[in-house]
């Protein structure tokens, strides 16, 4: 009789131990969770480290700018680039672009400078932007008139939209402009960034 109330007694011991394991696993796994909506919700960056020399007469993706968006997810998504050629010149064209998964829903505004002196006030034939849809993904979403620019200035081209993700992948930047490498490249310079920061 002892002998089997001891083996019971022991059993009873390895199932709580058991019990206890599983339930530390299981709040393990709920930290690990929130830590990843946590870090998530405080957004991912990725940014160009070195200056890069754009001579592409379609879309190329800027080395750098992409970041990975989760199905299900609703992402906040903002950047700034800064742009310049290497000479004064009326410019050839030059363009930007975005790439990403399918969404459920979705859509922003880019904008850029395109004056050679700063702007202030009215943004008429000073600064070009246009809003985009869900739909629009691989496209150029906005184009540079032939306006003056100055090589010694940087231009910003500012980036705002918002996403419900329904299939994972990748959000891209992407670019186009440069006549050759030799006469007028356009330059993509270090610093230029994209965040996205998920809601949910």
């Amino acid at each position: 009789g002892n002998v089997s109330n001891q083996a019971s007694v022991a059993s009873n011991a390895a199932s709580v131990a058991s019990n206890a394991a599983s339930v530390a696993s299981n709040a393990a796994s709920v930290a690990s969770n929130a830590a990843s909506i946590a870090s998530a919700r405080a957004g991912a960056v990725a940014y160009v480290s070195i200056a890069q020399t754009v001579v592409a007469s379609t879309l190329v993706n800027v080395s750098g700018l992409s970041l990975s968006l989760v199905a299900g997810g609703f992402y906040e998504v903002r950047g700034v680039l800064l742009h310049s050629f290497s000479i004064v010149s009326a410019g050839p064209g030059y363009g930007y672009g975005l790439s990403w998964p399918p969404m459920a829903a979705g859509g922003g505004c880019i904008r850029m400078m395109v004056s050679a002196g700063q702007v202030t006030g009215t943004m008429s034939g000073l600064v070009r932007q246009a809003m985009f849809t869900n739909s629009a993904s691989g496209s150029v979403l906005l184009s540079s008139p032939t306006t003056l620019v100055l090589s010694s200035q940087t231009y910003p081209v500012i980036i705002e939209a918002l996403f419900a993700v329904s299939t994972t992948g990748t959000f891209q930047v992407m670019v186009k402009g440069g006549l050759s490498a030799a006469t007028q490249p356009l330059f993509i310079r270090a610093g230029s960034f994209i965040r996205a920061m998920r809601l949910n």
